[in-house]
């Protein structure tokens, strides 16, 4: 099983300087087997969206708002809003004068029904514009996809530091 996250940038960043935390840390959430989920009935008009609550792989109890939808290779969480529990705001889909609520009733929540142990995991990286411009007029003139040019040029690089050591 593969699970391949896709978020916004900028509100991972505003995440990080709001709550310290980054979008990829807080999915490890997704790795508890003990986590507990249930339906955002409120806000699952344009997409079935969900609040799951765990810890992340340092400890720390987290809630998550998040879509989950299957694609090709696997099943693929979008974190809209990835928080710790005092989030005062949801973003995205959801006005950002709407608050989020102040309790969920977890009573009747589904124990571990976005884990998968032994999940593989899989998150964006995002290039910053110069960079994917770049790139992208060089993957043109070679006639190969963005991604396998960056993971060529990684590879290169890996290469280059394990002959060093």
């Amino acid at each position: 099983m593969r699970y391949k996250f896709d978020w916004d940038p900028v509100k991972e960043r505003a995440n990080i300087r709001r709550r310290r935390v980054s979008f990829h840390q807080v999915t490890t959430v997704f790795r508890d087997p003990n986590q507990l989920s249930i339906s955002d009935e409120e806000h699952s008009d344009a997409e079935e969206r969900s609040v799951t609550i765990g810890f992340d792989s340092t400890g720390v109890l987290r809630v998550i708002i998040h879509t989950f939808e299957q694609s090709g290779g696997g099943h693929m969480p979008n974190p809209h809003d990835l928080s710790a529990p005092g989030n005062k705001r949801r973003r995205k889909t959801i006005s950002k004068s709407e608050p989020m609520k102040a309790e969920y009733d977890f009573s009747k929540a589904e124990r571990g029904k976005f884990y998968q142990r032994g999940a593989e995991f899989s998150f964006p990286i995002y290039l910053d514009p110069d960079v994917n411009e770049f790139l992208s007029i060089l993957a043109k003139q070679k006639q190969v996809d963005l991604q396998d040019l960056v993971n060529e040029w990684l590879r290169v690089n890996m290469k280059l530091i394990e002959s060093i050591r």
